[in-house]
């Protein structure tokens, strides 16, 4: 084997060292982050807390089903608005008006618990089991009074 021969294998070899150091880094760097987003997580005293992306998941669940109620309630202030203050008696009373055809079926539902929405007919408002509009003020799961529909009040 000349020098020149044996200098190449000998830089070839540490190229080939590198790229393993390399993907470990990787490797480890993969890790890390799905610890860090996918993994369970501890709270300060001690309970166990569901993971950043579970966490995103079930807000955007939280969303979906605090806009199919603003929906709904949209259409019932209509209905109302229609037929002289008189509330639908149950919402698939609303569902066959006009108000409430053009509404796909899984609106109806809860997006959390797959749950057909709340409806009280003496007030005609609409609400969620596991509490759709958490985090708006005066809810506790139904539309708060004086809530802005469609861009009016």
């Amino acid at each position: 084997m000349t020098n020149i021969e044996y200098s190449k294998s000998v830089q070839n070899s540490r190229r080939s060292g590198q790229s393993l150091v390399g993907l470990l880094v990787v490797i480890v760097i993969i890790m890390c982050l799905y610890l860090l987003f996918l993994g369970k997580r501890t709270g300060p005293n001690g309970e166990t807390k569901a993971s950043v992306l579970k966490q995103s998941l079930n807000k955007g669940e939280d969303v979906n089903t605090t806009s199919n109620i603003l929906q709904i309630q949209g259409a019932v202030e209509m209905y109302k608005n229609d037929n002289d203050g008189r509330v639908p008696a149950s919402l698939d009373e609303l569902k066959n008006s006009a108000f409430g055809k053009g509404y796909p079926a899984e609106m109806w539902v809860d997006s959390v618990s797959k749950q057909p929405l709340d409806y009280d007919p003496q007030t005609g408002r609409v609400s969620s089991a596991t509490g759709g509009l958490k985090g708006v003020p005066g809810s506790a799961g139904t539309v708060p009074d004086g809530a802005t529909i469609g861009g009016a009040n």
